[in-house]
């Protein structure tokens, strides 16, 4: 009867007549709200807030500590990857279930990640729910508490992230011990697998005691009012502090992993400038004249050493990871294995002698700007790139400061720094089938 009842021409037409019956609104009855800039406060107890109210429906915050990998002991080694797994679970207020099921009542997610120097705890959800889910938030953030069951029953998941970990992945882990050696910033983000089963609830709790601290912490938003952030921020139970600050040391040196297969990954690099250093714009743009990698999904490589690695038949792109007082700047390379050790020659070759001009740094400087204008289009690279810049420098720079930067690096400043580069002293990472892949001291 319902579909015969739908065939009627009367019932059909009747929901067109109301709506052609219906006064068509004009866009002039709607304004746009403008995006506002970027808002800084620092608190008493130096807790450092950021927010850019960006008119969004959805509203994200984060809590950023300066507690990554980098400022663990001998005795805590892996606590930030274990941090990260059990983000969700029972705190001083919720229990895992009922965190779980008033994230998902309110349409909110929270999340956890780390690098080696920052430690976020990020909440999204609709403006209307903001409000709870930043208390949900600041629970899981700055209200742990680690039952060792819970622990006990986690382990299983942080052994596999351990054992699924890309090879790309371990390969920059690779680099890092090597260029750091004789520092804690080689102290990698994966948790070594043989400590997995030394890990509970004393070493989080005494890695937190060491770096969840007020002058360590900074609390960002976007889609948010700046004084609400800052009323929110004053209302954390942070202990008052500074906490450990050990300075880098560049060592250099080589690890090599043979572990088979068909495939060769090599990554070679000299000691960068940390963020805060004028060298860092620079940095970027040299980055993006080298080539970055491909933008699009099986693209081929851009740049210099894409260029170069291609034409020996296998894939280049430079690197540039960069941290609060030094950084990496360089190349990795993947190839099969019978052609490894061309292509690592043709793009070494190339990362030495290309000789930059102009037209280089112009187009490297319009692509690291785009770069950054992307990254602050997202919200959520938005949100982690000014928690990283408020843990770990203790301020926030808008992306104008950033693109103002950019715009002033000129072609002898990227020589320089090019040049320094070259002759400075490199550390190397490869893995996989090393037979043909070159020794350090033969690049």
């Amino acid at each position: 009867m319902a579909s015969k009842l739908m065939k009627s021409n009367i019932l059909r037409s009747l929901p067109a007549r109301r709506f052609a019956a219906q006064a068509a609104t004009k866009s002039s009855d709607y304004g746009v709200l403008p995006r506002e800039p970027l808002k800084t406060t620092t608190l008493p107890n130096g807790v450092v807030v950021a927010s850019i109210e960006n008119q969004s429906p959805l509203s994200r915050v984060a809590i950023a500590v300066r507690g990554g990998s980098r400022y663990e002991t001998p005795e805590n080694r892996g606590a930030t990857h274990l941090l990260r797994i059990v983000a969700g679970l029972t705190n001083a207020e919720n229990t895992a279930f009922g965190l779980t099921r008033e994230l998902q009542q309110l349409g909110a997610s929270l999340a956890c990640s780390a690098d080696r120097e920052v430690l976020i705890y990020s909440a999204d959800a609709t403006r209307n729910h903001m409000d709870v889910v930043m208390e949900l938030l600041a629970n899981a953030a700055t209200r742990q508490v680690f039952k060792p069951w819970e622990i006990t029953d986690i382990k299983p998941h942080l052994k596999l992230d351990v054992e699924t970990t890309p090879a790309e992945v371990s390969l920059i882990e690779d680099l890092h011990l090597a260029a750091f050696r004789q520092s804690d910033l080689g102290n990698s983000v994966v948790a070594p697998h043989h400590l997995i089963g030394q890990l509970g609830p004393d070493q989080l709790a005494s890695h937190l005691s060491r770096t969840l601290l007020a002058g360590r912490t900074a609390v960002c938003g976007t889609g948010i009012d700046h004084e609400t952030l800052v009323e929110y921020a004053q209302g954390l139970q942070l202990p008052q502090g500074e906490g450990p600050a050990p300075a880098a040391r560049y060592g250099g040196g080589e690890l090599r992993t043979e572990i088979g297969g068909g495939v060769a990954l090599v990554a070679v690099a000299a000691e960068g400038a940390g963020r805060s250093a004028a060298t860092a714009a620079q940095q970027a743009v040299l980055q993006a004249v080298l080539g970055a990698g491909a933008v699009v999904k099986y693209g081929a490589g851009r740049g210099v050493l894409g260029a170069a690695a291609a034409q020996a038949g296998g894939a280049a792109a430079a690197l540039n990871a960069v941290y609060s007082d030094t950084g990496l700047v360089g190349y990795t390379v993947a190839a099969e294995a019978d052609k490894a050790g061309q292509v690592i020659e043709a793009v070494n070759k190339a990362f030495k002698t290309t000789s930059l001009t102009a037209e280089d740094v112009n187009r490297g400087k319009a692509l690291a700007k785009a770069a950054v204008l992307r990254a602050d289009d997202n919200s959520g690279s938005c949100v982690e790139t000014m928690g990283v810049q408020g843990a770990s420098l203790g301020k926030v720079s808008a992306v104008t400061d950033a693109l103002a930067a950019i715009d002033a690096v000129k072609l002898s400043d990227v020589q320089t720094l090019h040049k320094r580069l070259v002759g400075g002293k490199l550390s190397m990472a490869a893995r996989g089938n090393l037979r043909t892949v070159p020794y350090l001291d033969q690049l």
